[in-house]
């Protein structure tokens, strides 16, 4: 599966983009430390970030090598219909505290 997936993931990487895999053997941020990734990004970067989730049996070692870092959502496991969710929240959270206003804890 992963094999298959790989192909797939690399010829789809822009080489413009920061790459970040979400991995659960990723660094744990909280929100605030993901907010200035991103604010990092945005205002000294390239200004674009492709995040890559795998499948079940997670992301290839070359896909993997390929990203710049690497990031856990949790500890926990999830399926990757649920990390999208999670990831666009934590985005959304993100873009929130960089825009000065408050988000409910």
């Amino acid at each position: 599966m992963q094999s298959e997936e790989k192909a797939a993931f690399l010829e789809k990487l822009d080489p413009a983009s920061r790459i970040i895999a979400l991995d659960e053997h990723g660094k744990l941020v909280t929100t605030s430390e993901f907010a200035a990734l991103l604010l990092k990004e945005r205002d000294f970067g390239s200004g674009k970030i492709q995040f890559l989730i795998g499948g079940s049996h997670g992301l290839h070692p070359d896909v993997l090598a390929a990203a710049h870092q690497s990031l856990a959502l949790s500890k926990m496991t999830f399926t990757h219909e649920m990390i999208r969710v999670f990831l666009k929240e934590q985005v959304y959270r993100a873009f929130t505290l960089l825009a000065g206003k408050k988000y409910h804890k």
